[in-house]
């Protein structure tokens, strides 16, 4: 079987708790991005803003391996 590679790219606060700015993983079918995160049980990830090839996502999402991801915090103000 074929494996390709997904590219994991959190920006900002996302970076500070997954502890990277970019990352490479090997993906050998698709798999739902829930799977390939892990985040500190404190995070709010209902707060978390998730690109896959700059298309909205979720975390319940199916990535391949030629996908780009993107993770946000969501910003607010008012």
């Amino acid at each position: 079987m074929k494996t390709g590679m997904a590219k994991i790219k959190p920006i900002g606060y996302a970076a500070e708790i997954l502890g990277y700015r970019e990352k490479t993983i090997k993906i050998r079918k698709p798999t739902r991005l829930t799977r390939l995160l892990k985040f500190p049980e404190k995070v709010e990830t209902q707060r978390l803003i998730i690109l896959i090839n700059d298309a909205p996502a979720t975390l319940d999402s199916i990535v391949t391996d030629k996908d780009e991801i993107r993770i946000m915090q969501m910003l607010g103000g008012g």
